[in-house]
């Protein structure tokens, strides 16, 4: 059966308590805890009371336990197995978000979680014994052709990670017996992310934008298993190098923060821890893997309150999670003796677990429950369930059921009991009926299957028919009413054309009107500009001549003033007596004036009387003309 365990979270600051409940958990003892639902839960208003449920587990991990119990009760034994008798094994975890999955797998630096213990151990136990580098490039032939890389190279720019492991006398008492000193080991290391029901690689460098290829699963070249076809594994030679690569590895996984978790993790992480057991004398190699799987926490809408992306990836976890308990039921029944179809082809995370040859039973497998006793009950009980499934899985390839119903095993015990009874021959005959009849049962359940999967086969081939019959109606009424839209299309279009043409052809012969009355109205532009230009040269000739007339007109202002003035200081200096015939100056004085203005105005205009003007210096008599002209007076009786 599939061991299950069971860890309650530890509440923010709880101390050291003796008291066994934790919130709506009591742990009754180590492998017993009952369930109560508070009155704010769903269970407790459909029923109108408390209900209690009692689970029992493989053990319970109680708040105050810490990590290296945990690695104690769970990981060392899978480890034991998978190092001295290359047996594969699983843990995985699974809860609510929230409930300390990651933090019990990886957990911080001064509490290291299972995966950074597992490693350290299996280095414990190897040292001395780690394979050379040639020794290990020759087993790029059993690795299914993967791109193998070198931690230390691969690891050259990352800073060193100091995990506080324990010392190594802690394994010695977990770890008694001594691998064999004529093999040689190696160690590998892969991670896949289950995003969105696709597989990707964490080791693989992503684009600009972020985004990585998708992986397929495919049979593997050296085991029935499936595997994924071109992950990258990792070689690493000691603790060092591994707890560094799982600390990168952690920061490329995809979390955010949501209501319900500050750090969410929003896809399912797979660590693949791969064990090589060689010698290279003998050409002798075995190998065995360990899967530690941090599934992603199931949430509501509601509590977590996500939208868009978040809400899309909320989707995707739980239904591979819905999945996982589909197929858990289905185990189950089908070991109850019910036959039912295991439904894992329909999530990557259980067709992962499924063909890896977990679940399937060829492997030892351990779940380890999470539960956060202050969170919502519902959604932790709806785990709990889950984990009832998983207790009732009984391995299918079981060594003691094989010979519990071999033949041998049958004889010897008839042959027990014939010595003991005196009707030895009756038990013999009955033990042989029984053995007939058992075969017959197994014969019966074989038809049974072959029969199931062939009901199947048609079944999925009617469905296929189907769903291309209803594809191709589909496609075909698309195609009509896209015939249809493009011809109302060309018709629409055609209308358009033939308006636009219409309205082409009224523009031009408005156009035509129009330049007509341009060029009309351009001729009569023309006509004004050159007689504008004529009345303009006109103007600035009587411009000219006006300037000249003022010209002048100013000049004698100024020699009359002048005139004026030395007249004054005359009459100043000699008295009142007039020196000369003033109307003869007057009259000198006009006749200049109106000889000047004849020159230049056109048209005659009427004479108005001019105030004195004085003569020019070139047009005045010299003093003495003038003083001869009165010769008879006598200056000096003046």
């Amino acid at each position: 059966m599939i061991q299950t365990f069971l860890r309650v979270k530890r509440a923010p600051h709880q101390k050291e308590d003796a008291s066994p409940t934790y919130g709506f958990v009591t742990i009754l003892n180590d492998d017993e805890i009952i369930l109560e639902s508070p009155e704010d839960s769903h269970a407790f208003r459909v029923s109108k009371a408390k209900t209690s449920e009692k689970t029992s587990f493989s053990k319970v991990f109680s708040p105050t336990c810490s990590q290296w119990d945990v690695f104690v009760s769970i990981c060392a034994p899978l480890l034991s197995k998978s190092l001295f008798h290359m047996h594969d094994a699983l843990l995985f975890t699974l809860g609510v978000s929230g409930a300390g999955k990651t933090y019990t797998l990886f957990g911080p630096q001064d509490h290291p979680g299972v995966v950074y213990l597992a490693l350290d151990a299996l280095f414990y136990n190897i040292r001395g014994r780690e394979a050379s580098f040639p020794v290990v490039e020759s087993l790029r032939s059993k690795l299914d052709k993967c791109k193998i890389l070198e931690g230390s190279k691969y690891l050259k720019n990352e800073p060193s990670f100091p995990i506080n492991v324990p010392s190594p006398d802690s394994y010695a008492s977990l770890f008694p017996e001594k691998p064999d000193q004529s093999f040689q080991y190696a160690i590998y290391l892969s991670f896949s992310e289950i995003y969105n029901d696709r597989i990707f690689d964490l080791l693989e460098k992503s684009s600009f934008f972020g985004h990585r290829h998708a992986l397929s699963l495919k049979k593997s070249t050296t085991s029935d298993k499936k595997s994924v076809a071109g992950i990258q594994k990792v070689y690493v030679a000691d603790p060092q190098e591994a707890f560094r690569l799982v600390y990168k590895v952690l920061q490329l996984r995809k979390s955010t923060s949501t209501k319900s978790n500050s750090v969410s993790s929003r896809s399912h992480l797979v660590v693949s821890i791969e064990l090589f057991r060689l010698q290279p004398a003998k050409n002798h190699i075995e190998s065995c893997q360990l899967d530690l799987v941090d599934l992603a926490g199931s949430e509501r809408t509601r509590s977590a309150e996500t939208s868009g992306l978040l809400l899309r990836e909320g989707a995707s976890i739980n239904k591979s999670l819905l999945t996982l308990g589909q197929c858990l039921e289905a185990l189950r029944r089908k070991h109850d003796g019910r036959q039912h179809i295991i439904p894992f082809r329909q999530s990557k995370l259980t067709e992962l677990l499924f063909h890896s040859g977990h679940l399937s039973g060829t492997a030892r497998t351990c779940m380890l429950v999470n539960i956060d006793p202050l969170g919502s009950f519902d959604e932790n009980a709806q785990v709990m369930r889950y984990s009832a499934n998983a207790r009732e899985i009984i391995p299918t390839h079981s060594s003691y059921t094989e010979n519990i119903m071999s033949p041998s095993f049958l004889r010897g015990a008839t042959h027990s009991k014939s010595a003991q009874s005196s009707n030895s021959e009756t038990i013999l005959l009955q033990s042989e009926q029984l053995q007939r009849e058992n075969e017959c049962l197994r014969q019966l359940l074989a038809d049974a299957d072959s029969e199931m999967v062939n009901l199947e086969y048609e079944i999925r081939e009617q469905m296929t028919r189907e769903m291309e019959e209803r594809v191709s109606q589909v496609e075909q009424t698309f195609l009509n009413r896209m015939l249809e839209e493009t011809a109302q299309g060309i018709e629409y279009t055609d209308q358009k054309i033939e308006k636009m043409g219409e309205w082409v052809r009224r523009l031009q012969q408005g156009n035509k009107e129009k330049d007509e009355c341009i060029a009309h109205l351009e001729h009569i532009i023309e006509a004004l500009q050159e007689e504008n230009n004529n009345k303009e040269t006109n103007a600035l000739q009587d411009t000219s001549n006006i300037h000249y007339i003022d010209n002048n007109r100013r000049s004698s202002r100024k020699l009359h003033y002048e005139d004026k003035q030395a007249i004054e200081e005359a009459h100043n200096l000699h008295g009142k007596r007039k020196l000369w015939p003033e109307p003869t100056l007057l009259q000198s004085s006009e006749t200049e004036e109106d000889e000047g203005e004849g020159k230049t105005e056109i048209a005659p205009k009427k004479k108005t009387p001019s105030p004195l003007k004085p003569l020019s210096p070139s047009k005045r008599p010299p003093i003495t003309k003038m003083y001869s002209q009165t010769a008879d007076v006598d200056i000096n009786q003046l």
